[in-house]
């Protein structure tokens, strides 16, 4: 459960950050 609820939450980072700057995607991945 916890890991599909991590995935909805990138989704929608990356629809919403991904599309201004990605600054959370970079924050959320370590990589």
């Amino acid at each position: 459960m916890k890991k599909a609820r991590s995935i909805k939450l990138c989704i929608v980072f990356d629809g919403r950050d991904g599309a201004g700057k990605g600054g959370t995607i970079k924050a959320l991945k370590p990589a």
